[in-house]
């Protein structure tokens, strides 16, 4: 698993086409300036090195970070995303149907 999976720097939110049509294939063009402009180029330059390299996550790492993440998702107070039982869930619309679909089921408390 890459260094940066779990590194708040890394992430970004976008719509899936921006991710996937814009961001994902110019990493190096208008994606690297915006991140130099968000982070610094000190932070760019150490998430580059961190995207470089490997890392091996503890069980006990994994769920500190999942935990965090968890935490910061609810604290935007949004209706659509929920935590309960050990299962983070979305509600998305799947055949005109609103519904919980399962994101991840990882027992943190």
């Amino acid at each position: 698993m890459f260094k940066t999976k779990w590194v708040f720097d890394n992430i970004d939110a976008a719509c899936w086409g921006c991710h996937s049509g814009v961001w994902e294939h110019n990493k190096q063009g208008e994606y690297r300036d915006f991140k130099i402009a968000q982070l610094g180029q000190e932070r760019y330059d150490e998430l580059q090195r961190m995207a470089r390299s490997i890392a091996k996550w503890s069980d006990y790492e994994l769920r500190d970070m999942l935990q965090k993440y968890v935490i910061i998702l609810l604290n935007y107070h949004r209706p659509d995303i929920r935590y309960v039982d050990g299962t983070l869930s979305i509600y998305v619309e799947k055949n005109g149907m609103w519904q919980w679909k399962k994101l991840f089921h990882y027992e943190m408390f």
